[in-house]
């Protein structure tokens, strides 16, 4: 199993999102810390006044973890701050990425607890949320107890920074296909590639690992001869058996062995260093290898797009218990068209019993047709990469 990580650029408005997220956090804490203390003082014997229990050295009554609550959040947002401060400055120093995806990870762990320190509340209870995305997909966030529903403005305001920081950092994380690789893209998508011009490639460096023979070293750059004559405004180059990548100061593809699937990034992700493009040695095929490529150069799946629903029918009772995730749709909002209509023989379509629990279809097309695994390229598929790279 192989998890995508759909990156965006910041923006004014993921930045004005992290902000308002912030904010929203820190107003849910102090009406729940408001809240808190009101319903010690409406419990103790109508004392009215809080300062007068300090002032008459009364211990103020405990209620379970309650009373830690608020120190749990002060260390927490705390924590996560530092960390989200510490990674971003380490994420500008070159060859630090992985510590600064730590810092992140931190970050989101911090808030995710201070998420579950709220259910020890005991007052107007709960059983499960419900939550939607943009999209409309339907995310439930189901809770092992119940919780204080005076506490969802700060669940409200956890959900708003986890997302942001995401999608600021540009890692959320989604479990996809081994055989349909998902990616680390850090801009925004299109329909099936990227909009922002900085994730597509001018010249089109591979580096292929020694752990490859020579056989397997053949196909892949006869692979990548082909996309050439396909996409003659980017310079395709791989480097020689022997040689390496060391001290060079762009980006490219680093080819590697896998044992869980094939996959890779969607689009460009830096101005310089590596991303992987991971070949399992069940799925070293040319087609794989194409189909892996145009992730590479910014191809994102075609049953993704946003007018899918036109076309073909999702099965979602026949798709695996925690798969349906693989088979989101964007929104209008994430996506747009390069004015090509939609082909379910893509070489980026998913065939029609992907992540099938019971051998039945989970996809159809409108008439009932299914649709087999896609092996070669299609007409659309060019159109879309050459329009895409204005070539």
């Amino acid at each position: 199993m192989n998890c995508q990580y759909i990156n965006t650029y910041p923006g004014k408005g993921k930045i004005a999102i992290l902000v308002i997220g912030t904010i929203t956090l820190l107003v849910g804490l102090l009406s729940h810390y408001a809240s808190h203390w009101k319903t010690i003082n409406e419990t103790n014997n109508g004392k009215d006044d809080i300062a007068k229990w300090h002032a008459d050295g009364k211990d103020i009554p405990s209620y379970s973890m309650e009373e830690y609550f608020v120190y749990m959040i002060i260390i927490c947002f705390t924590l996560s701050l530092v960390s989200f401060l510490v990674s971003v400055t380490i994420d500008t120093t070159r060859g630090r990425k992985k510590l600064a995806d730590f810092g992140y990870h931190i970050l989101a762990a911090c808030l995710l607890l201070i998420a579950g320190a709220v259910y020890i509340s005991s007052a107007n209870r709960i059983e499960k949320l419900n939550l939607y995305w943009k999209d409309g997909s339907e995310m439930k966030l189901c809770l092992g107890t119940k919780i204080f529903a005076g506490s969802l403005a700060i669940l409200e305001g956890i959900l708003y920074v986890i997302e942001a920081i995401f999608i600021w950092r540009g890692e959320k994380r989604i479990q996809r296909p081994s055989d349909d690789a998902y990616s680390k893209d850090r801009y925004r998508l299109t329909r099936n590639g990227v909009i922002n011009p900085k994730a597509r490639w001018k010249k089109f460096y591979i580096f292929v690992d020694p752990e490859f023979n020579d056989t397997e070293r053949v196909l892949i750059k006869t692979t990548m001869s082909e996309m050439q004559e396909m996409l003659p405004c980017v310079q395709f180059r791989m480097w020689p058996k022997g040689e390496s990548p060391s001290g060079f100061n762009e980006s490219y593809v680093h080819v590697t062995k896998s044992e869980h699937g094939c996959s890779s990034p969607v689009g460009r992700r830096s101005a310089r260093g590596s991303q992987k493009l991971e070949l399992d040695p069940k799925c070293e095929t040319k087609y794989t290898i194409i189909h892996e490529m145009l992730h590479a150069l910014g191809f994102h799946h075609e049953q993704s797009r946003p007018d899918r629903d036109k076309y073909i029918t999702i099965n979602w009772q026949n798709i695996k218990r925690g798969k349906e995730s693989n088979f989101r749709k964007y929104d209008y909002k994430s996506v747009s068209a390069f004015g090509v209509p939609y082909n379910p023989n893509s070489i980026m379509h998913y065939s029609s019993k992907a992540f099938s629990a019971n051998g039945d279809p989970t996809i159809l097309t409108k008439d009932g047709e299914i649709i087999d695994k896609p092996t070669t390229l299609q007409q659309s598929d060019v159109i879309k990469l050459k329009r895409m790279y204005k070539c």
